[in-house]
């Protein structure tokens, strides 16, 4: 078992000797000299665990007087870290009359003094132990004590380290707020960012959504900033005008938090389905959207039934469903949803399989309800024609990267969130945004509710803001 490494007598003698000439007590330098070492004991141990330190081991001043006060400097193990704190501030290790200490402190014979802030935070991490403490302790104890003081103190190392404009300091102060942040977001699902005009908020705010994977890149964060003519026609949903042959119509469209909020319910079905399950969803999504390329580019205007008849397309709506031209010619006929085609999709996978219907009317409502069953055929069929019929997994070629079946974290941000009009912009949503309200059990009907007749519509019954949505406001 090793033993302690001081004993009390040791801390006597700079009670003895300080300030005492080497003239008039020779044989101190010695005994002082052999204290420093068992500091020097410590230091070596601290280096062996990656800290850069640094002790000069004279117990004689510039003055040739004895110290009073033996110490080494520690620095941080990174080495970025080290090479700019390096001389300017560090961790002290010392002792005195009175025991050992650990402090953080800077270089004052270089020029580097503690302002009010840094000293308030030299005071407060300020350690010490005495040498009734120490005499139980070896010389690993002892570097452990260190080592355990350096990691708990950390926060404040930096926090001091950048009242001296460490650079690295600051950084990590950022990320030390960005893991607070998080954490705070995490727990209350909505989180607001203060502070005066020019101070990082929306830089902040964006690496918050960051942490949790959410960026512009993967879709999964959005920002919008509101200002006194934002609304909730912006933010939810409402009319917007169309052109129509020969007259201008009304089509309703989802507002940029609500259809944010159907990507992220999106990611929340998957996150229960099979990889499979999304692979094959994919593979139709693929197709669909190349279909709707055809369309909007003039290459394709009808698609043949079952029995011949060709159905002429009238166009590719806002929520990218197609419409048909009624029989008489005129605009307004059934569509055909995406949504829809897909849960189609999961009984009928290849063109022989929708050869083989022989009740289209009944097979087809069977699985996806009341519809135009012609119609919903017609497009599959095309599908399959025209891109293949459903692969495997292993066979499959798809050219979209689908999510696969992880729930992630979707981010909204709201810049300026105090300029817009807040009533007018999330109206009935202030109840769903609340955390103890996400998910189904905040349901509510939105001013335009009525006008949703698409069943498969995920909103049908009622909006709400999915569990994995987060929201950030920035206000001055």
């Amino acid at each position: 078992m090793s033993s302690p490494l001081f004993n009390p007598s040791d801390f006597d003698l700079f009670k003895k000797y300080k300030g005492s000439s080497q003239g008039e007590f020779p044989e101190a330098h010695a005994l002082l000299r052999e204290l420093y070492d068992k500091l020097g004991l410590i230091i070596d141990g601290l280096r062996t665990k990656g800290y850069h330190c640094d002790i000069r081991r004279n117990p004689l001043n510039q003055g040739l007087k004895y110290e009073e006060y033996h110490w080494a400097r520690v620095y941080p193990m990174e080495h970025k870290f080290f090479k700019e704190c390096n001389n300017k501030v560090f961790i002290v290790v010392g002792t005195t009359e009175n025991g050992l200490n650990i402090h953080i402190d800077p270089y004052s014979s270089k020029g580097y003094i503690c302002n009010k802030a840094a000293e308030g935070i030299k005071v407060g991490a300020w350690k010490e132990f005495s040498p009734e403490e120490l005499e139980l302790m070896t010389c690993k104890d002892i570097v452990n004590l260190v080592d355990l003081y350096y990691k708990t103190n950390w926060r404040n190392f930096c926090l001091f380290a950048q009242e001296f404009g460490i650079k690295e300091a600051i950084n990590e102060i950022n990320k030390m707020k960005i893991n607070d942040f998080t954490k705070v977001l995490k727990s209350n699902y909505n989180l607001i960012l203060t502070g005066a005009p020019g101070t990082g908020k929306t830089y902040l705010a964006k690496e918050i959504a960051a942490a949790f994977n959410a960026t512009p890149e993967n879709k999964r964060c959005v920002m919008v900033q509101f200002h006194p003519s934002y609304d909730y026609t912006d933010f939810v949903e409402g009319l917007r005008p169309v052109d129509k042959p020969n007259n201008i119509g009304f089509e309703l469209v989802k507002g940029v938090f609500k259809q944010f909020c159907e990507d992220a319910l999106k990611n929340v079905i998957n996150s229960k389905k099979t990889k499979l399950e999304i692979n094959e969803e994919g593979q139709i999504e693929d197709k669909y959207y190349k279909l709707i390329d055809q369309i909007n580019e003039g290459s394709l205007t009808s698609i043949k039934t079952k029995t011949g008849t060709n159905l002429q397309i009238d166009e590719v709506s806002n929520n990218n469903n197609i419409t048909f031209y009624k029989s008489d010619g005129s605009s307004g006929g059934n569509g055909v949803s995406l949504t829809r085609l897909k849960n189609l999709s999961k009984k009928y996978k290849s063109k022989k399989e929708l050869n083989d219907i022989q009740n289209i009317s009944n097979s087809i409502r069977d699985i996806i309800g009341g519809c135009d069953t012609s119609k919903y055929w017609a497009v599959l069929y095309y599908l399959y024609d025209k891109y293949g019929d459903i692969s495997s997994a292993s066979e499959s070629e798809s050219t979209t990267n689908h999510e696969d079946n992880k729930l992630n974290a979707y981010v909204f941000i709201i810049d300026e969130i105090n300029r817009g009009e807040l009533s007018k912009i999330f109206g009935e949503l202030f109840f769903s945004i609340d955390p103890g309200y996400r998910g189904e059990k905040g349901r509510v009907k939105t001013q335009y509710q009525n006008m949703i007749s698409d069943k498969t519509d995920p909103f049908y019954n009622g909006f709400f803001i999915p569990e994995n949505v987060y929201i950030i406001g920035t206000m001055n």
